[in-house]
């Protein structure tokens, strides 16, 4: 069954369609329990092409997720790119901490971890600016979890 979640992962339902904070969730907690379920580092990073981690990118512009076989928290030549998402902006903003800056990596016990090795942990505030109140953080936890949480105060 797990195969055919992973295999389904281009057909996720876009953003726009619902709210693009649970699409991201969802796009978390898959890529987390990918890494659980094949015992190996998965990672989700910003791009802006859908073929690389770009530094330079904002994670409205984009994203890739894939297995990160030398463990360094970068997409290498070779490795698998389970998923890759460039049209997600839509209106959506969406800011982190300096944990999150670039890339979120799940390791095979599905523990956030950067690539030194250190837990990683932080926050997604994801929000429209025509729907402030549709604002949404996506906290991650020393665990790996992510969860939803509706913000005290949130300016887009």
């Amino acid at each position: 069954m797990l195969v055919c979640v992973v295999l389904g992962w281009p057909q996720i339902v876009p953003p726009d369609a619902g709210g693009g904070e649970g699409f991201f969730n969802g796009l978390l907690n898959l890529a987390r329990n990918t890494a659980l379920a094949f015992k190996r580092r998965v990672v989700v990073c910003k791009s802006l092409d859908g073929s690389r981690c770009d530094l330079t990118a904002n994670w409205a512009s984009g994203w890739i997720v894939f297995f990160d076989d030398d463990n360094d928290g970068d997409y290498d030549e070779g490795e698998l790119i389970q998923s890759s998402i460039t049209w997600f902006n839509s209106g959506w903003t969406i800011r982190v901490n300096s944990p999150l800056e670039n890339y979120v990596s799940y390791t095979g016990n599905g523990r956030s971890r950067m690539a030194n090795g250190a837990f990683q942990a932080g926050t997604f505030t994801l929000c429209h600016p025509e729907y402030p109140s549709l604002s949404r953080q996506l906290v991650i936890n020393h665990q790996g979890r992510a969860r939803l949480v509706v913000p005290n105060s949130v300016g887009c």
